[in-house]
């Protein structure tokens, strides 16, 4: 848990552990002017709220709006505030901190994908992404999560049906994995998406490695999927770019 909030600490550019309850902490961090590892754009807000204290951080471009931001008392309110600005580039997120593995998931079927696997996880790839082929950085992008044991699967028949990924981390890349899932149309409602995560997962933990998980807040799936694979909602998070 102290991992979890000691990379979220980074993201908003202030020490969660240091947050009284009923707290909302207003930051204006350079964190916010840089496009981090793995995402492809700034945040110029960054709001995040927990049951017991918020941190709003934010940039110059955000500055403006933090006033505003301050004075909404619900999530709700919050989402509605963003979504009437139209033009502007806003996702909410929940984050999700790890608790315990759940020892009742039999993922034997689960393996950790090898370099000799890619021709499987290209035809993956091309069914995720509905291309006849897969984008140049696929290969790359494979080869280097083999490399740190980051991506699992469950291969029936030939095929690889369910995947179990973690891309390149912004912060404390070496201490924390946060886990993406994916099963192919055909074989989701079997349970192997929970399967090949808590396989992964019980990898990480061997290594010494905290899991996080992270979904969009309307992707109910993920969020069932995290309770079972034994996480514990921590936060909702709004990024913005303006």
């Amino acid at each position: 848990m102290n991992k979890c909030l000691d990379y979220y600490s980074a993201w908003t550019g202030v020490d969660l552990r240091t947050l009284m309850p009923g707290q909302v902490a207003v930051v204006e961090s350079p964190v916010r002017d840089q496009v981090q590892k793995g995402y492809s754009r700034k945040f110029d807000l960054y709001y995040l709220i927990g049951a017991e204290y918020r941190v709003l951080s934010y940039n110059g471009y955000g500055k403006p709006f933090v006033p505003d931001l301050q004075t909404l008392d619900s999530i709700d309110a919050v989402a509605a505030y963003l979504a009437a600005k139209g033009s502007w580039n806003v996702a909410h997120e929940v984050k999700f901190a790890f608790e315990h593995i759940n020892d009742a998931v039999d993922y034997s079927e689960a393996v950790a994908l090898k370099s000799s696997d890619y021709p499987l996880f290209d035809v993956f790839m091309q069914k995720r992404l509905e291309t006849e082929s897969s984008p140049d950085w696929v290969r790359e992008y494979f080869l280097d999560m083999v490399q740190t044991g980051s991506v699992w699967g469950i291969v029936r028949n030939g095929v690889l049906v369910s995947v179990a990924e973690a891309p390149s981390m912004p912060f404390m890349e070496n201490e924390l994995t946060e886990i993406g899932v994916e099963t192919v149309d055909g074989y989701k409602r079997q349970g192997l998406a929970e399967k090949v995560c808590t396989a992964f997962i019980a990898d990480l933990l061997k290594k010494g490695r905290e899991p996080i998980w992270s979904c969009d807040a309307g992707n109910l799936a993920s969020i069932r999927l995290a309770e079972k694979a034994g996480f514990r909602k921590l936060f909702d998070v709004f990024t913005v770019t303006i």
